[in-house]
């Protein structure tokens, strides 16, 4: 759980020291997106708004189904495109779009950083989840065995009581 703790503290850092930076500057210098590019940014938001609350719903419940769903769904893709069309209004010449460049694209890069923990959050609860099975198969197996050898103790006991009885019955003939 120790790695899961890490990752959580480092999200917290990225908002922290990352994310707060850039709405401090964005407002210290009456930055304004273009449209196109506050509408990406908050959708990548809700992305990671969602991502994060189904892992805590995942974390919470032990959930592992949810967290393989998890693991499985996240990519960059969606990252990758919304800065490619950032560039395209970039090279266009879009007024907005220049001056809040850098802000925009950090914003994209410390999105996926969150995300791509969440993904590593997801996976280490999976591989807890594979540790905790091998364990029970490992107690199982040595319950197995020590219940052969039981059922083994038992029989050399019976064997031995057999043997007891049968040079009984041969002493008194």
């Amino acid at each position: 759980y120790m790695y899961i703790q890490n990752d959580l503290e480092s999200i917290g850092d990225v908002i922290d020291k990352n994310i707060m930076v850039l709405v401090k500057k964005k407002i210290a210098q009456n930055l304004v997106f273009s449209e196109e590019g506050f509408h990406e940014l908050e959708h990548l938001l809700k992305t990671l708004d969602r991502n994060f609350s189904r892992l805590l719903e995942a974390l919470e419940n032990t959930d592992y189904e949810l967290a393989a769903n998890l693991k499985d769904s996240y990519n960059e893709k969606e990252e990758e495109k919304y800065k490619k069309l950032h560039m395209e209004r970039l090279s266009s010449g879009q007024e907005q779009s220049i001056a809040t460049s850098s802000v925009h694209l950090d914003l994209i890069s410390y999105f996926t950083q969150i995300n791509a923990h969440i993904s590593y959050i997801a996976g280490r609860l999976l591989w807890l989840q594979s540790k905790k099975m091998k364990l029970k198969m490992k107690k199982k197996e040595q319950e197995r065995k020590k219940a052969g050898e039981r059922e083994a103790a038992r029989a050399k006991t019976r064997e031995k009581e057999k043997n007891k009885q049968k040079e009984k019955s041969g002493k008194a003939r």
